[in-house]
């Protein structure tokens, strides 16, 4: 692994990091410290992904569109022209407060999201570009009126190749993210403190590299 710099968000935070790519695999974890947070508590982890193992992605993940392939012990992910949409990959497991962070590293990708939905259907994401950041509320296809809200945007200057650590906290309806040392986003909408069926990774072009998928069970700080 290369040095870290460091790079987070709190759901999103934690700290901007240089890193050599490595990739997803699917365990549960067991241990492993938890990252500074501002929202949260880290209670138990239930993930810790390093692909380190060559293959196949491990149980709870499932791809629905776009390329991701375990790539020297990183996974890498690109949007595939035929799908005529974005790349999605979900680990499936209900959640509702939690702290999730990951190492990400653009190569040629137009964004990056990490997205939760509701039972029903997209509730909102972080959309990561190489310029910026934004925490949105997603528009609910199912409700004629919902629209796209954007809750809280930064600029950004994320250099091809180098590695970012992201951190997000989700703690009832309000959302925190954190980007290195420089940047902080935070949100709240109530109709976030729902139960999430599961966390979405989404990668639009081509490609991006992921690496140390992490996510614990989460209480707001007392």
């Amino acid at each position: 692994m290369k040095p870290k710099t460091s790079l987070s968000i709190l759901t999103a935070v934690a700290g901007l990091s240089a890193f050599s790519m490595a990739a997803l695999v699917g365990s549960v974890a067991t241990a492993g410290p938890a990252p500074k947070l501002t929202l949260a508590e880290a209670g138990d982890q239930w993930l810790d992904e390093d692909f380190s193992k060559s293959g196949e992605l491990g149980e709870g993940w499932a791809a629905a569109k776009g390329k991701w392939e375990i790539q020297d012990g990183v996974l890498k992910a690109s949007e595939l022209a035929a799908d005529k949409h974005a790349g999605v990959l979900s680990y499936t497991k209900p959640n509702q407060n939690v702290v999730v962070q990951f190492d990400i590293a653009f190569d040629g990708a137009k964004g990056f999201d990490l997205s939760f939905n509701y039972e029903k259907g997209h509730l909102w994401r972080l959309s990561l570009t190489p310029t910026g950041a934004t925490l949105q509320k997603d528009r609910d296809k199912k409700d004629p009126n919902s629209k796209t809200e954007a809750l809280a945007k930064t600029d950004l200057a994320l250099e091809p190749g180098k590695s970012y650590t992201v951190t997000a906290e989700v703690v009832g309806e309000q959302i925190a993210v954190k980007i290195g040392d420089e940047a902080t986003l935070t949100a709240a909408h109530p109709s976030f403190d729902t139960k999430k069926p599961n966390i979405r990774f989404v990668v639009k072009g081509e490609s991006v590299a992921i690496d140390n998928v992490k996510v614990w069970e989460a209480t707001p700080k007392s």
